[in-house]
């Protein structure tokens, strides 16, 4: 990471976690189930990109915060239903899944409080810990990794610029990541794959961060350039 900007406390490996008992996917997407034509298999697989297009994060969907909502509860596999039965109460009826998990994740605990909707942008999903030291902790994850042994080689170097993403969009000033701007600048269509949702406005977004860091270095930053970012916020 740029400078010494730390953003990450600790990394779990998952490979002997069971899903259910010492973590649960609390990263939640949805669609209407009016455009709703999946068949029972795809409970299992549903990684077709138009039927992705579809869904949409939860919050952002319904103007919730579920990371505060499963913070307050004491959950175990019945956390989805529960997401349920509480957006129901609120006069929403979607169908509702967790992102994608592919075993052998690694799980990474930032230091600042995750924001969901940027992490999902990013392929990046978010479970929560059931039980031992990191017990109620909430962590990202790669939710668009390909391979559950990890024997492709463009799933670390992907997952690292998720990461790399992720913490550039959470903090646009505090530092200038050079290698999320060679990747922008230099390399859309990996771009296109990293950055799931809103594409062009987050690339618009990380090359207006570029702007503010090279009139910083120039000394002559420009008010509206800062400005610029904030309103671009997701």
């Amino acid at each position: 990471m740029a400078n010494n900007f730390q953003p990450l406390h600790c990394v779990v490996e998952s490979e002997n976690l069971e899903l259910g008992k010492d973590f649960v996917v609390v990263s939640m997407h949805c669609m209407s189930n009016d455009s709703l034509d999946w068949d029972e298999d795809l409970e299992e697989d549903y990684s077709d990109g138009q039927d992705f297009d579809e869904l949409e994060l939860v919050d952002k969907k319904c103007g919730i915060d579920s990371l505060e909502y499963f913070r307050s509860k004491k959950i175990k596999n019945g956390h989805k239903q529960l997401l349920k039965v509480e957006l129901e109460k609120l006069g929403f009826e979607y169908y509702i899944h967790e992102t994608p998990f592919i075993p052998n994740s690694t799980f990474y605990l930032p230091r600042q409080p995750i924001d969901l909707n940027a992490a999902y942008t990013f392929g990046l999903g978010v479970v929560q810990i059931l039980r031992g030291k990191y017990k109620g902790e909430f962590m990202l994850y790669n939710y668009e990794k390909y391979d559950a042994a990890d024997l492709v080689e463009e799933d670390k170097h992907d997952e690292q610029m998720r990461l790399r993403i992720y913490f550039q969009y959470k903090n646009p000033f505090a530092y200038f990541d050079k290698y999320v701007y060679e990747l922008i600048d230099n390399n859309v269509y990996l771009a296109d794959i990293l950055i799931v949702k809103r594409k062009q406005y987050m690339l618009d977004f990380f090359l207006t961060v570029a702007a503010y860091h090279r009139e910083k270095e120039e000394g002559s930053i420009h008010i509206d350039t800062a400005r610029m970012i904030r309103g671009m916020k997701l």
